[in-house]
């Protein structure tokens, strides 16, 4: 089984960049439009031919204020979404977020949430404009390479599906695992 990089800085056929957010929320989609942002989706059976359909890559625009995202809010963790940790149901290629709403405090950061829209927005308008990706994007792996135990309560691993430049204001990664089995996406964010 190959476990090449795939680098990416443009759309492919397997690796869009920018989807409508109708595409890839399911749920209460206001609410996912408002604290969370549409990166890509990239088709499973390029990562694992056995598999099929669509994977939205998305990241929330909750700031990490005196540490990680949702540190400061662990009445409102899960087993899915927690400090450093934000799960999505897959449901017929789109996402659902797992969790408390109440872990992300728009309110207090409206500026915040407001910046970091408007940052995507020019970023989704360049490539839109240049049919490419202003800086580097991204690497996934083929095949799902499973993980170590990404986190103490889990008995099987995870696929590993990549980490990309997600948060660069925060100057860290978003990293992203697959739960074929459960129709789970787990992110978690790369601070080194």
């Amino acid at each position: 089984m190959s476990k090449e990089k795939i680098q990416y800085d443009g759309e492919t056929p397997f690796f869009h960049p920018f989807p409508e957010a109708i595409d890839v929320f399911s749920g209460d989609f206001a609410k996912h439009e408002a604290h969370f942002l549409p990166l890509a989706t990239i088709d499973l059976s390029h990562i694992n031919p056995d598999w099929n359909g669509l994977i939205p890559i998305v990241t929330p625009m909750e700031p990490a204020v005196s540490g990680v995202v949702g540190e400061d809010v662990p009445q409102h963790h899960n087993y899915l979404c927690r400090d450093n940790w934000i799960g999505y149901h897959l449901l017929e290629g789109k996402v659902e977020y797992a969790g408390d709403w109440r872990l992300f405090d728009r309110q207090t950061h409206e500026e915040y949430y407001e910046a970091t829209q408007a940052g995507y927005n020019k970023a989704k308008a360049y490539f839109k404009e240049h049919g490419c990706l202003h800086s580097y994007y991204g690497e996934f792996r083929r095949n799902g390479e499973p993980s170590k135990k990404v986190r103490g309560e889990l008995t099987e691993p995870l696929a590993w599906l990549g980490e990309g430049a997600a948060r660069s204001a925060l100057g860290c990664g978003l990293v992203v695992f697959y739960d074929r089995e459960k129709q789970l996406v787990l992110t978690t964010f790369n601070w080194t």
